[in-house]
């Protein structure tokens, strides 16, 4: 992903701003509109970078959701029981991280 580093003026901008955002080009045409995070959600995304950076084994989403689906199926045959999903769970993170 792209990104653009804010001046300490534009910075300030973003922060005060209580609705969202149209940047625009030097020659004034508009090129985006952003709505700024809230605090909460970039404290979710400092804590991603933190936990990204802090390396360790990872679980592939493809594998999460295919672990979803499961549970989903368990669920809505009714055999949802704590020592399946249990089994489930540990079954998908055992089959190793990456």
């Amino acid at each position: 992903m792209a990104h653009i580093v804010l001046t300490e003026e534009q910075a300030r901008i973003v922060a005060d701003a209580q609705h969202g955002i149209e940047v625009r080009d030097p020659q004034g045409r508009s090129v985006a509109f952003f709505t700024p995070l809230l605090p909460e959600e970039a404290a979710l995304v400092a804590e991603a970078r933190r936990r990204l950076q802090a390396g360790g084994p990872r679980i592939p989403s493809a594998r999460v959701m295919d672990m979803m689906a499961q549970l989903q199926q368990l669920h809505e045959k009714g055999e949802a029981t704590a020592e399946k999903i249990d089994a489930l769970v540990k079954e998908t993170v055992g089959g190793g991280c990456q």
